[in-house]
Parts: C-alpha cells; structure tokens; sequence
C-alpha cells in the first residue's frame, strides 16, 4: 500500500524561510551546475544531523578535474520521453542517470529513471500508476517523507526483460549547518537524505531461472537554496545484491563536490573499475578489455563458489578468454594490480 507521511518540524526557532525547499526553489528547465568527483573514500557523515551541523570533507582529494555536469532538461526533450509523458523535468547526472519528475504547489513527485548497471546495462524504471513522493512542501529541517512505489524495470540480460519493481522510500532533511570544501565554507547549507530500497521481481538468469534482485541506495544531497537550486555536494553509495548469494554483491560510491580540490588522488582504482566485460551473458568466448590508462594488471575468474577456474597475470591490454570449457552460471572477474582491485561478474551460457 502507498503511504505518504510528512513529519513537520520547521517551525524551528531560527530557520529562516529560504531553508526550506518548496515548489518555488525546486531545479527547473535549464538549471545547472558542474560538480567534480572526489576521493570516494569519503565518508557520508550520516550521524551528522540537526541544526548547527558541520560537515568538513575540505581535505579529500579530486581526480584530475574529473567532473559531472548537472543539468535539468525538458522532460519531452529527452531519449525516453515517450515513458514518462506527464514528467515535466528531467534531471541528469552525466553519464549516470536520468531522473523525471512532476512538481507542484504541494509536492515533487519522480516519475522513474535510467541508470546504466555493470551486469544489466542500462535499466530504464517506471513507476505506475501511483508514484513515488520525493518532497513535501515546504521540507524544511526535521521533516521527512516516507513512500512505496510499484513500477516496472525493463533491460537487457539473459534478453530482453521486463521486471515488476517493488521499492519503498526515506527521505528527510536531516541536517541544517556549514559544509567545508576544498576552496570555500558554506553556511546555512540544508542536507537532504535519501534511503530507498528497489527489488526487481522474477529476473531471469537463463540457466538458473529467476531471482530477486535488490538495489539500495543512501544519497545525500547538500543544498544553498538561497543561491542554487542544485546541490553543492553528493554522496551517493548504490548496492546491487542478487538474493540467493549466487552472484555477489556490488558496491558503487560517487562523491561530488562544487569545489574542486587541488591535490589529487591516484585514478588507477576507478579506472580499473571501468573495466569492460562482453558479451554478457558469454557464449563461447568472453572479452575483457581493461581501460587505455591501466597499464598492466592481474585478471583471475572464480566460479560463483569462489572455485578457481583462470588466472592471467600482467595483462596489458584487451584479453579474450575462452569459456567453451566453463559450466554454465555465474562467474567472478577479479583484477586487481599493485594497489588496487574490483570484482565484476558475468554469466556464461
């Protein structure tokens, strides 16, 4: 069952009215911004709540001006616009996701999303009928939203899929306070926190039949309202865990700052995690092409058990393995050099 509560606590003393977010502060088409990747060792600072918050990631290092821009576009305007047909606003993240949303005096509501996954490519979610409430206005320290949302992911894995979706959200503006970057100190800066939880009903895994997947997300998101309506800075960590234990989990962090720092931090750790593995599932022969920076690393494939199945060592550049030998199900990619290492998973048919 859907449920919408808003728990209302700003008329806290001192909370002046542009820290609040409401229908006339929300992003809209052709808003903007560019926010720079930093070290995503960085903590979420989730305990870090209420007013007077302090917020201090002015230490963490960039990765060589690497950066994101943010940009609100014309929902009709966009690739998909045909699935979301009453969205109004479209905001991306460049190159990671695409959300749709529908505001008005009372509320924002998101209509769904595309988001590129290492195992499925790109998912393209829609919410039915009912969907999900994101913000209640005015939102402002104290109050929070919880919702469920039904809907439907389609993607491409084991072919074409069509999944019901099944998810339930949190979201709060936790925190009000003074956020340290890099170059500046923000003040009077609103956090708002995003839990939510998706399951992806009955997948189909070809040889395996059909299993849940899970993905849970915890995002922070740092606001000056009175001068942007986009965020200063994100935390974002996204899970993807398959039920069973089959296929391991992963993990997927994205830290992004306003500011951007001028020391930097070795890439080679998200480099190697750009790492590309094809066809997926794999029929007779799987190829991992490692990115044109990496120089060298160790590639060794376990089956699902954690059996050991291969092993390449230096390996310089794209490397075609042969699976004709593999059993069919789930395999795990280990690469790792020196320093750093990632695990990504593929299915053999």
């Amino acid at each position: 069952m859907k449920r919408n509560l808003l728990f209302g606590f700003s008329l806290i003393i001192g909370l002046s009215a542009s820290a609040q977010f409401t229908d006339a502060n929300k992003p809209v088409q052709g808003d903007g911004t560019t926010l720079y990747l930093i070290d995503e060792s960085a903590p979420n600072m989730a305990t870090e709540v209420g007013s007077g918050a302090v917020w201090d990631y002015s230490t963490y290092a960039g990765y060589n001006d690497d950066a994101r821009n943010l940009t609100v576009f014309d929902a009709s305007s966009t690739a998909e616009a045909a699935l979301y047909p009453i969205s109004v606003e479209a905001l991306e993240v460049e190159g990671l996701t695409m959300s749709y949303s529908i505001s008005s005096a009372a509320e924002r509501l998101s209509q769904g999303f595309v988001f590129s996954e290492p195992n499925l490519g790109d998912v393209i979610v829609q919410f039915d009928s009912v969907d999900a409430t994101t913000h209640v206005y005015p939102m402002g320290l104290g109050d929070a939203v919880v919702d469920s949302f039904i809907g439907h992911a389609s993607f491409n894995f084991n072919g074409a899929q069509n999944v019901l979706v099944l998810g339930e959200l949190h979201a709060k503006v936790d925190g009000q306070g003074t956020l340290k970057l890099a170059n500046n100190d923000y003040t009077n800066v609103l956090r708002y926190s995003l839990i939510d939880t998706i399951v992806m009903k009955d997948v189909s895994t070809g040889f395996m039949g059909t299993i849940d997947v899970n993905i849970y997300r915890a995002q922070y998101e740092y606001y000056d309202l009175a001068n942007n309506s986009l965020p200063l800075f994100v935390h974002t960590t996204i899970i993807v865990a398959p039920e069973g234990g089959v296929i391991s989990p992963t993990e997927n962090k994205l830290v992004l700052s306003l500011d951007n720092p001028a020391a930097n931090v070795g890439l080679v750790k998200n480099e190697l995690e750009q790492t590309v593995i094809y066809p997926n599932p794999a029929k007779g022969v799987m190829n991992i092409d490692l990115p044109s920076n990496v120089e060298k690393a160790d590639i060794k494939i376990t089956d699902a058990a954690g059996r050991h199945i291969d092993a390449y060592t230096n390996v310089n550049g794209p490397l075609k393995v042969s699976t004709s030998s593999y059993q069919q199900g789930v395999y795990l990619i280990h690469i790792s050099n020196d320093m750093f290492k990632t695990t990504k998973s593929i299915v053999v048919e």
